[in-house]
């Protein structure tokens, strides 16, 4: 299991790569009261929440805010109909 201060580290080597990150749970919940709203690359607002939330995970919010997108594919049913690097450009 990763420490405090690894996990801390993670969140800020996200952020300065250009992902916003947030604290999640061990339900894979926002820990903030807003939710993904509070994604941040601020190094302040990052170490704030994680003062906050010393045991928090560390999520990457998706869409325009860190420019990436995920798929989520669950189960068999899932895997069957997952698109394809020939269909998309992706694996």
């Amino acid at each position: 299991m990763a420490t405090n201060a690894a996990i801390l580290a993670a969140a800020l080597r996200y952020a300065a790569a250009g992902y916003a990150v947030i604290p999640i749970g061990r339900n894979k919940h926002p820990c903030t009261e807003n939710g993904t709203r509070d994604a941040s690359r601020d190094e302040a607002t990052i170490r704030a929440q994680w003062g906050k939330f010393p045991y928090a995970s560390v999520a990457i919010a998706c869409g325009p805010i860190s420019s990436i997108f995920a798929l989520d594919v669950d189960g068999a049913a899932g895997r069957r109909r997952r698109p394809t690097s020939r269909h998309t450009g992706i694996i």
